[in-house]
């Protein structure tokens, strides 16, 4: 549940400097609206309730008279809004290699999102994944601000043919949906499978503009010290992007400790320390996904679940009633 999920400090506090900066609001006008108290700006607290950044969302929106206000905070976010990893981030010698390095270790940092990379033929498709049990206005501005912060960041270095870039989204296109192909890019659909900004895959071998120069050695060391922020995090999130790429198959110890880089014994000790297990894992991506397609996607239930490994509907439908307590028609009927 997301009332029960905590973020980095930082996020909701670069989305106050952003309301301050465009809109001049009140800090401390912003900080009561979300609940939040003054003493946050100290850094004291290095985490803070997801509820009170989407309490800012709601807020600064309603203040600054904006519906667009996600898409143009999105744009006004740096690789160095990231720390260390957009440090690190630009010191990858290609966009293919920058990209990589970052859907490893963004879903560590943000917790309320994931990003993945995908080849398919000519194209390219960077997804955003949501966590489960968000509202439609929450996915919408999480959806909205990393895809128009990824689009203006791929333009800072060096990939600025927007015409070449196609913007997805699994939502219905909102009233303002004009200011997506002002912020994000000039071809957007929505209605569709899924979050994803998709450009031409020859990108990704092109080297990035204006990347910081860095030795392999230097890079290593920069990689070695992001896994060490937040190791057991980092660990449980790789396997679930692993466990989504692995679909519609389930993803095996074997070939997860092997694209890890450990021994399964190592796997198995270091999910267990975190009260986690593989085949929990395999279980949790499947009951997160099959949520979220069902409300997002217009996919008929039959095929969400041929998606998620299960043959026949009737073993989906199953399986969902464990997850849920009904059946997978009427959450979203009811959803």
């Amino acid at each position: 549940m997301v009332d029960e999920q905590w973020i980095p400090t930082h996020y909701p506090l670069r989305f106050v400097a952003y309301l301050v900066d465009r809109y001049g609001c009140s800090v401390a006008e912003l900080l009561r609206l979300a609940g939040l108290e003054t003493r946050v700006l100290e850094g004291s607290q290095e985490t803070l309730p997801a509820v009170a950044y989407f309490r800012l969302m709601e807020e600064g929106r309603r203040i600054a008279g904006d519906e667009g206000v996600a898409l143009a905070y999105g744009n006004s976010l740096h690789l160095s809004d990231l720390g260390l990893l957009g440090y690190t981030v630009t010191s990858e010698a290609t966009l293919g290699d920058a990209i990589t390095l970052l859907t490893r270790h963004y879903g560590g940092q943000a917790h309320l999102s994931m990003l993945s990379l995908q080849q398919q033929g000519k194209h390219a498709r960077l997804r955003v994944r949501v966590k489960a049990g968000l509202t439609v206005p929450e996915t919408r501005f999480l959806v909205e601000s990393v895809l128009a912060a990824v689009a203006a960041n791929m333009e800072r270095l060096g990939f600025r043919d927007r015409y070449q870039t196609r913007a997805e989204f699994a939502y219905p296109a909102p009233g303002y949906a004009s200011l997506y192909r002002n912020h994000i890019s000039p071809r957007v659909h929505f209605n569709m499978e899924t979050h994803a900004l998709v450009f031409p895959a020859a990108w990704l071998a092109r080297p990035l503009q204006g990347a910081d120069s860095r030795d392999d050695n230097q890079r290593l060391q920069l990689e070695a010290l992001l896994s060490r922020r937040h190791p057991a995090e980092a660990m449980v999130e790789r396997v679930e992007e692993l466990a989504r790429q692995a679909l519609p198959e389930r993803l095996t110890l074997g070939e997860t400790a092997a694209q890890l880089g450990c021994s399964e014994r190592a796997l198995q000790r270091r999910l267990q320390a975190r009260g986690d297990s593989l085949r929990g894992i395999n279980e949790r991506v499947r009951m997160q996904l099959a949520r979220q397609w069902l409300l997002e996607s217009r996919a008929g239930v039959a095929e969400i679940g041929r998606q998620l490994g299960f043959q026949e509907p009737a073993s989906f439908t199953r399986a969902f009633r464990n997850w849920a307590g009904v059946s997978p028609s009427r959450f979203r009927r009811e959803g």
